[in-house]
């Protein structure tokens, strides 16, 4: 499942970059068809790696919350922030960040940016988990 999986994923993570990652799961247990799970894995791997490479941070928390019609998966971390309107210029079009909110809104899904220089950054990926039809 994506939670076990995620929590693998983030000792990893943790041994390789001395960053402090949480894991928390606030939702129901459950499993995901496997394309959501994918995506949600690939979102988050992609969101510690901009942690990692941009953000300066020590802190990284990351939360799940399933429940029977969505998906959530939001990371937090305590860095250097940056402005989310930059996501949205022509030259950071190519940047990781960029790709990953236009996968996830080719799902139907969606991607909040809350960061400010100086203030870290929290990303929240939700999807709906129903299939359409």
């Amino acid at each position: 499942g994506l939670v076990p999986t995620v929590k693998r994923y983030a000792e990893a993570f943790k041994e390789k970059t001395g960053l402090d990652v949480v894991v928390l799961n606030t939702g129901i247990e459950r499993r995901l068809e496997s394309h959501h799970e994918v995506v949600l894995f690939r979102a988050i791997q992609t969101l510690l790696a901009n942690v990692r490479d941009h953000a300066q941070a020590t802190q990284v928390k990351i939360t799940i919350d399933l429940d029977e019609k969505n998906a959530r998966a939001s990371i937090e971390d305590n860095g250097v922030g940056f402005d989310p309107e930059i996501v949205e210029t022509e030259e950071y079009e190519s940047r990781s960040l960029n790709v990953l909110c236009n996968q996830i809104e080719l799902l139907g899904g969606m991607v909040e940016i809350d960061s400010k220089p100086g203030e870290g950054a929290r990303i929240v990926v939700r999807l709906s988990t129903e299939d359409q039809v």
